[in-house]
């Protein structure tokens, strides 16, 4: 049977009105208790409705107090802490997706839990962020790490996912809280120091499962340990990438890139092997040392170039 004309009118008309009601209906969503409470209460809102798909959210009140997220949520973006706001936000064994513009100003986000990122995830200058118990941050966008006082601790985990990107800008400082177990952060996707030509420090256990770690400008230093898997690494010419200054780094698989810059390592083989491929002008091996357990074999299938004061411990083998 047709549509008629004036059918197909109504129809069009209630679809317009339906969409322009949505898009009417996301707004800015800003936390309004004092005291603290849970997510999935309206009246913890201004405006009073719990916050959704469209809404970007603002855990932004003044003062010290806790947000539970109890309930799977999804949201645009999240804004956490500002002058004068140290809120925590407790993730309560729930999940938190997040597909717009983020910025963690200051406070913490606690575990268990997970932050799914797929847009902009910037944790800012200026104050003190704490990522800890067993809190996940997946990214698949882009996480900025400006801040010159983020901490994590107590099993937190960040994973930079295949197509994620982790930039690091000048003075940025992260460190482990040393209790409760390690932080790490699991790199499938781009790691990059960009920005000039000053240092920034990733402190928290660092683990490369594939993923590629790109010094483009100044120092990128991963004082932390952490056990890589593979992958590649970028230098530009006058630039580092830094594995010294603290725990073991432990290698495994296979490793290649450009490195017209330098590399300082504190490396030790895993008894599978490692094969470092990187074509001419090759991997610059600046300072630092390789070792490993017994029987460690690094094999080499490019140009490995050793620059300055290197050294390399048996039962290590260099093939």
């Amino acid at each position: 049977m047709a549509m008629s004309k004036k059918m197909m009118c109504m129809l069009a008309v209630a679809a317009a009105i339906f969409i322009t009601t949505a898009r009417a209906y996301a707004a800015d969503i800003f936390w309004s208790n004092p005291l603290g409470g849970t997510w999935n209460n309206p009246a913890n809102w201004n405006p009073s409705r719990v916050p959704g798909a469209s809404d970007n959210v603002f855990i932004t009140l003044s003062g010290s107090y806790t947000v539970t997220l109890d309930v799977d949520a999804f949201i645009t973006g999240l804004t956490v802490g500002g002058a004068g706001s140290t809120p925590t936000l407790l993730l309560n064994s729930r999940s938190l997706t997040l597909n717009g513009a983020s910025a963690w100003n200051s406070g913490g986000i606690a575990g268990p839990g997970i932050i799914a990122s797929s847009g902009s995830f910037n944790i800012t200058r200026g104050a003190i962020q704490f990522l800890s118990f067993n809190a996940i941050i997946n990214n698949a966008g882009t996480l900025t790490l400006s801040s010159t006082d983020f901490r994590a601790g107590t099993g937190a985990i960040i994973n930079n996912m295949v197509g994620g990107i982790v930039a690091l800008e000048d003075g940025a400082f992260s460190s482990t809280i040393s209790i409760g177990g390690v932080a790490t952060l699991n790199n499938a996707g781009r790691v990059v120091k960009a920005d000039s030509a000053g240092t920034a420090t990733w402190g928290v256990r660092f683990n490369n499962t594939g993923g590629s770690i790109e010094v483009q400008a100044g120092t990128l230093r991963f004082p932390g340990g952490g056990a890589s898997t593979g992958g590649t690494f970028t230098v530009a010419s006058g630039a580092t990438l830094d594995f010294s200054g603290g725990a073991m780094h432990v290698f495994s698989g296979s490793y290649t890139g450009a490195t017209a810059g330098a590399v300082t390592l504190n490396l030790q083989i895993d008894p599978s092997g490692v094969e470092f491929n990187f074509p001419a002008p090759g991997f610059n091996w600046f300072n630092g040392s390789i070792t490993g357990p017994g029987p460690g074999i690094l094999t080499n299938s490019g140009s490995f170039n050793l620059m300055q004061l290197c050294e390399y411990y048996f039962p290590l083998h260099l093939a």
